[in-house]
């Protein structure tokens, strides 16, 4: 898991400055695709894992913000209390409704 991890690491640092890479001529267009594409295919390797290596870490859901890395598992009930607390969800209509959606949909 580790060595996935390292490799995702390394891939992502090279992705991040590909441009530098190929223009500087360090890498062909070939190569930089090859580097995307490993990338993309350790993804589902680590995903398994993903939960418990964010677990080993010990950060505090504080810490994480998400709803969907709670220590007690209630997801949904965070979810749901989050889209309560949000400014969008204060008003019935959100800003600009009246003005541009409204008459597209009307015509509908």
């Amino acid at each position: 898991m580790l060595s996935q991890l390292r490799d995702l690491f390394a891939l992502s640092v090279i992705t991040d400055q590909l441009g530098d890479f190929t223009e500087d001529g360090y890498m062909t267009r070939q190569q930089a695709r090859l580097v995307r594409e490993t990338s993309i295919s350790i993804l589902p390797l680590i995903r398994p894992n993903a939960v418990s290596l964010v677990d080993a870490w010990a950060f505090h859901d504080y810490e994480l913000n998400s709803a969907l890395g709670r220590a007690d598992g209630d997801v949904y009930n965070a979810l749901y209390a989050w889209a309560k607390k949000s400014p969008l969800n204060k008003v019935n209509t959100p800003p600009g409704f009246d003005k541009t959606l409204q008459p597209f949909l009307s015509k509908l």
